[in-house]
């Protein structure tokens, strides 16, 4: 019978000779719908993707390219199909990664069904100063990161989205964004 010999730190825990790998499985999400809300879903998933494996990649030293899953490649094959067919109007074969996201990123900044709902309510209805944060500058903070979630998530970027400002129509998006937001509209406070 063969003894095993193993060292113990002072806490009692058995030294391991051989570091553990710690690890996490970062999937991609998948494209899976052309739905709307699921749209602007599936690309704030699909950010947050991009942002882990980058920082993977800067951790280990892995090469980004060889690491991240295409856009094309985390698409369910139909809404492929449909896609390319219905919306690109190109054969699957010749659709490229930048022309799905920039079709996903063009259906996330418009309205659904072209409605463009009564903004007004949807704020006054939504948006909340929260008041049980003692902190002035976060409480501010998390108002403003609730009104750009507000607009994200009913797709009205290209109504009051802020930008860059080298993009067109920004002064009138930052303007109109004042005018609703109830912190700087004296009628909605």
């Amino acid at each position: 019978m063969s003894v095993t010999r193993y060292t113990v730190d002072l806490d009692g825990d058995v030294e391991m000779s051989i570091p553990q790998p710690i690890f996490e499985v970062i999937r991609a999400p998948e494209l899976s719908s052309w739905d709307h809300a699921a749209l602007i879903e599936w690309h704030r998933e699909w950010e947050r993707y991009v942002e882990k494996i980058r920082h993977r990649c800067t951790t280990t030293g892995e090469t980004y390219e060889n690491v991240v899953v295409t856009v094309k490649g985390s698409a369910k094959r139909k809404t492929l199909k449909n896609l390319a067919m219905y919306v690109l109007k190109k054969p699957v074969d010749d659709v490229t990664d930048a022309d799905i996201m920039s079709a996903v990123q063009a259906r996330c900044r418009t309205l659904k069904n072209e409605f463009v709902p009564d903004v007004t309510s949807l704020f006054r209805q939504s948006l909340r100063m929260d008041l049980s944060v003692d902190d002035c500058d976060a409480r501010v903070f998390r108002y403003y990161e609730d009104f750009n979630g507000i607009g994200d998530d009913n797709g009205l970027q290209g109504l009051i989205g802020a930008g860059s400002e080298s993009d067109t129509g920004y002064k009138s998006r930052m303007k109109r964004g004042a005018t609703v937001s109830p912190m700087t509209s004296p009628s909605l406070i």
